[in-house]
């Protein structure tokens, strides 16, 4: 009659200096790759802070324009969605490019940059830029009460 017993596998049996070997060689890789996460951070300068988290500072009309915010658009392109401050408006200077203003209740006025006049009054959730002119366009933005 045929024996039934199972028999146990051996175990591999691994050497103590290969062990050492493997475990130096994980603790190398740990430390590789800490230092690879912390040159990243300090490269960025987020310091593991989401950038939105960091207080933007608002362009006011009052200082030169040498200081307000600079946007670049691309040819026939236009810049994202910008916010305006509560209380303020948007003052927004260059040439060959349309200031388009997004009120609260979803429509939009616009208005060259180069006239002298602005949009109307009102509850204002934003402004865009769109570039009219035939070569990458920069302008230049900032706030007023």
């Amino acid at each position: 009659m045929p024996n039934n017993k199972s028999v146990p596998a051996s175990a591999v049996v691994i050497p103590a200096d290969v062990k050492k070997w493997v475990l130096r060689v994980f603790i190398a890789i740990t430390i590789i790759a800490c230092i690879a996460i912390i040159a990243s951070l300090v490269r960025s300068g987020n310091h593991g802070q989401n950038k939105k988290d960091k207080p933007r500072d608002t362009p006011l009309a009052s200082q030169p324009v040498s200081e307000w915010a600079k946007l670049t658009i691309p040819v026939g392109g236009k810049s994202g969605i910008i916010s305006v401050p509560p209380g303020m408006h948007a003052v927004v200077t260059g040439t060959r490019a349309t200031l388009h203003t997004v009120y609260t209740d979803g429509h939009e006025s616009e208005i060259a940059i180069e006239s002298a006049g602005s949009n109307p009054d009102g509850p204002i959730a934003g402004i865009y830029v769109t570039n009219e002119a035939k070569t990458p366009n920069i302008v230049s933005y900032a706030f007023a009460p």
